[in-house]
């Protein structure tokens, strides 16, 4: 019993680790991909102003607001 539960503490241990790594990689991806679209709207729109602009943002009645305050 006791080699059982150190190979499951082991194991969640590696999930753990594996877990943090996939949520960094998540992140990147999702950064990157907001970021090439604010370049083909750069690129199709150069004059756009895209100052206000923000992966944290969502738009509420035409407006961008903070995600977390839309949650609320």
């Amino acid at each position: 019993m006791t080699n059982q539960l150190k190979e499951h503490k082991k194991e969640k241990k590696t999930w753990t680790k594996n877990s943090k790594l996939l949520k960094d990689q998540i992140g990147s991806s999702l950064n990157m991909g907001f970021q090439l679209a604010l370049d083909q709207v750069r690129m199709l729109i150069p004059d756009a102003d895209l100052s206000q602009a923000d992966i944290s943002k969502t738009i509420v009645d035409g407006q961008l607001i903070e995600t977390d305050e839309y949650d609320t």
